[in-house]
């Protein structure tokens, strides 16, 4: 890759030489903005458009190699790590963001009005159901908050026990 498509510092250092008065040239030929040495033909961009064309090729080389260079950073567990952390900061910021809300509301109201869209999520919702780490998961699941609710149930009957027993030596002292 040519140093100048890398290094976004680079400046051109060999400069075409420019005539000082374009007057000089042959009065039968049109000169080019982009090379005052060359005559144009009918069929060449304009200068605006050789510039879009150029940075078009220089960003499509660009996604080219990004595209190359996640796929290698894909592999890695520990930039997979970093990513999904930066996601989550990011959503996290997102979601404190009022207009970012209303339209993920928005996009999802749409999609639940698509009838494809609603097959979709009801097989992958029974999908989801019948595969064994889920399944184990939501069994780890009900255990957690039944055992749960037993310790707040605990931790009631002993708040109440503690209170009565309060009250009984309020009314003893008085």
């Amino acid at each position: 890759m040519p140093a100048h498509h890398s290094n976004p510092g680079y400046q051109l250092t060999d400069l075409p030489a420019i005539l000082s008065n374009p007057q000089e040239l042959p009065a039968d030929s049109e000169v080019n903005p982009l090379n005052l040495h060359h005559a144009t033909s009918d069929n060449q961009n304009t200068p605006a458009e050789a510039v879009t064309d150029a940075n078009a090729s220089i960003v499509d080389c660009q996604s080219v190699c990004r595209r190359s260079c996640q796929k290698e950073h894909r592999k890695d567990p520990a930039y997979m790590q970093q990513l999904r952390k930066r996601q989550r900061e990011w959503v996290r910021e997102r979601r404190k963001d009022p207009a970012f809300l209303e339209r993920q509301r928005e996009q999802a109201k749409e999609r639940r009005k698509d009838p494809a869209y609603a097959e979709r999520e009801r097989k992958r919702a029974r999908e989801y159901r019948k595969d064994p780490a889920n399944v184990e998961r939501q069994r780890k699941r009900r255990i957690e908050l039944a055992s749960d609710r037993r310790n707040r149930v605990s931790i009631l009957m002993h708040l109440r026990k503690r209170q009565e027993a309060l009250e009984s030596k309020l009314q003893k002292n008085s």
